[in-house]
């Protein structure tokens, strides 16, 4: 996995978000605020203890409940806070990315927030700095 190939832009994120979920900020630091407040009431599921798990811990318990296929964006705090772009990747390289994201970034990949969007299954998942996730299914949601 040579990370540099995986990176997409800002603008084609934002696009994306645009198009297939009619956002309305340029921005997305507030999507799930936004997908919340607007679109679709979602729980989290809070995992008892996180900061004691290894990333593959984590991954382990709250990744594998969905299936990830297909392309997914990836936005880690090591991403969005040193500017770089959201990562672009096939949903079958997602573990290894989890397992290299220290090794690429210099920090875990559960090392603050973390979002992934499946565009084409109109899939959100969201990892809360606080050791919190939620599986956000919009599929059924038509967007205007």
């Amino acid at each position: 996995m040579k990370i540099s190939d995986y990176f997409a832009s800002w603008e084609e994120f934002s696009s994306l978000l645009h198009e297939k979920f009619n956002y309305p900020n340029r921005y997305p630091s507030k999507f799930i605020e936004y997908v919340f407040t607007n679109i679709q009431k979602f729980e989290y599921e809070y995992i008892p203890n996180w900061e004691d798990l290894d990333d593959t811990e984590i991954f382990d318990i709250v990744c594998w409940k969905k299936n990830y296929d297909g392309q997914l964006y990836v936005i880690t705090d090591a991403l969005y806070e040193k500017g770089r772009g959201p990562l672009k990747i096939d949903g079958f390289f997602l573990r290894e990315l989890v397992q290299k994201h220290r090794a690429f970034f210099g920090e875990p990949f559960f090392n603050g927030d973390v979002l992934m969007i499946s565009f084409e299954k109109k899939f959100i998942w969201d990892f809360h700095h606080n050791g919190a996730s939620a599986n956000i299914d919009l599929s059924n949601i038509e967007f205007g």
